[in-house]
């Protein structure tokens, strides 16, 4: 499959009980975020979330790049839509796909993929190295088949019915590209059940690489997960 299951679920579950890694970055504020919000979340996801607060006003703020590794080796990368945090995780990032993408057949191969993800109001980049996994419609684990539903449930219909579009990556057909749409494309889409080529994508991260180019010097920090769940910060040259 796309994923070992039990290691998995052995991740997941310290998340939720990572103790705080408490440091505060050097000329890029790091406090100011709410203290109950921030109980046992490491600090970069407080600094990501302040990050997005702070450039709100630019839609493509929640973009970021994934790279994955092709079957011969070779580098792949993307735009994608930063879909939150996952809520009983706190730290495993969300975004979406469809299953008939390249992507798929990519993390099939090798489940490692790095986010780089840059905020230009306040100058910070964060680079994110972690697994990914692919919840699908044969999902059997209830929790995380619930957070797929409720991801469908969430998007914009125009972006529920770009699931309904001819296969990715095809050579386009004006005449025949029906032929190429899901089972359904041509219904009209139930927004409380997500189409069977819908899947949310969730990455679990073991290392951030964080830089902040305001300030003289740029500060960088590397935040690297240990076994037991909890965060360890590193300054480095930046």
């Amino acid at each position: 499959g796309i994923f070992n299951r039990e290691v998995w679920n052995r991740r997941q579950m310290i998340n939720r009980y990572r103790p705080v890694v408490d440091d505060a970055e050097a000329g890029c504020d790091a406090t100011g975020l709410d203290m109950a919000e921030m109980e046992n979340v490491p600090n970069w996801v407080g600094l990501v979330k302040k990050a997005l607060d702070k450039n709100r006003r630019l839609p493509y703020a929640r973009y970021f790049y994934l790279a994955t590794v092709r079957e011969d080796g070779k580098p792949a990368n993307r735009t994608v839509v930063f879909r939150g945090f996952l809520s009983d995780s706190k730290t495993s990032l969300k975004f979406i796909t469809d299953t008939r993408s390249e992507k798929m057949d990519q993390v099939k191969h090798n489940e490692w993929v790095e986010a780089c993800w840059y905020f230009p109001e306040t100058r910070e980049q964060f680079r994110i190295l972690g697994v990914v996994r692919a919840v699908l419609a044969s999902e059997t684990d209830e929790r995380l088949q619930k957070h797929r539903i409720d991801q469908w449930k969430s998007i914009s219909d125009n972006a529920r019915s770009t699931f309904t579009c001819p296969h990715p990556g095809m050579p386009r057909d004006v005449d025949n590209n029906e032929k190429d749409r899901p089972a359904n494309g041509g219904e009209t889409l139930d927004a409380e059940h997500p189409v069977d080529n819908f899947a949310l994508m969730i990455i679990d991260p073991d290392r951030v690489d964080y830089l902040c180019l305001r300030g003289d010097p740029q500060f960088r920090a590397i935040h690297e997960r240990n076994q037991d769940g909890s965060w360890d910060k590193s300054e480095v040259n930046a």
